[in-house]
């Protein structure tokens, strides 16, 4: 008996072994992180991973937002075109009235020759998402992208600045596909962005923005204030 013969009676001995498939329901459960150790665990990885994380709450994280782009210096910003991404951009207009706004139709991705995507690719210093979810055991963003989340704004702009409310921080992604919201309807792309881009060349050196954003920027919300919500946050937020 050759090797090749010996190959394949192993891999049929092994088909002819396997066991019955099992019921999800009949699957052991998955080991879960605490509730309370979520938002910990999330800041931890983010950091890790070159990550900045910045905690505020509903009554002051436009001001957070305002005063990250002052200190990075930044001329313009592009957003999304949901009625909670044009209510923040005219706040930020009246407070920075030197920045240079842009609402992105995700229908303009379609043409590689259009004018918005080739200002997305040139000349766009930061680009503002919306999180849907993040995920505690691993440190990653959620974002669903769709007609008003266009997925290119968090992943082509040098700076990426994603709002996340903490309220949406889950243990795992075993836990977030079992939310009612995904029940029948996941949406056709999820991101899962744990840090700004990297790669790394052969000797495993890493590289950060070599094929997106070189910084990852999170506004992370805590909805627990007891003030009321000053007069210019987003009524949807």
């Amino acid at each position: 008996m050759n090797s090749k013969t010996r190959i394949l009676e192993r891999l049929r001995q092994g088909q002819a072994q396997q066991a019955t498939a099992v019921d999800h329901g009949d699957l052991p459960a998955m080991p879960r992180l605490p509730e309370t150790a979520w938002k910990t665990r999330f800041i931890e990885l983010m950091t890790a991973n070159h990550a900045q994380v910045i905690e505020c709450n509903r009554a002051n994280w436009i001001g957070q937002l305002v005063e990250l782009l002052q200190q990075k210096r930044l001329d313009q910003l592009c957003l999304g075109q949901s009625p909670a991404n044009l209510e923040l951009a005219d706040v930020l207009a009246s407070r920075l009235p030197e920045l240079r706004l842009s609402r992105f139709d995700q229908a303009l991705e379609a043409y590689a020759d259009s004018r918005m995507r080739v200002r997305l690719f040139t000349e766009m210093s930061a680009g503002f998402s919306r999180a849907t979810a993040a995920l505690a055991e691993t440190g990653t963003l959620v974002v669903a992208s769709g007609a008003e989340e266009p997925r290119t704004l968090s992943l082509v702009p040098p700076l990426s600045i994603i709002l996340l409310h903490q309220a949406d921080l889950v243990s795992g992604f075993a836990e977030l596909i079992e939310q009612p919201r995904w029940q029948g309807k996941l949406p056709t792309n999820l991101l899962l962005i744990s840090g700004p881009s990297k790669t790394a060349d052969i000797q495993q050196t890493l590289a950060y923005g070599a094929h997106g954003p070189k910084e990852l920027v999170v506004l992370l919300v805590d909805e627990c204030v007891q003030d009321e919500c000053v007069q210019d946050e987003c009524a949807s937020d």
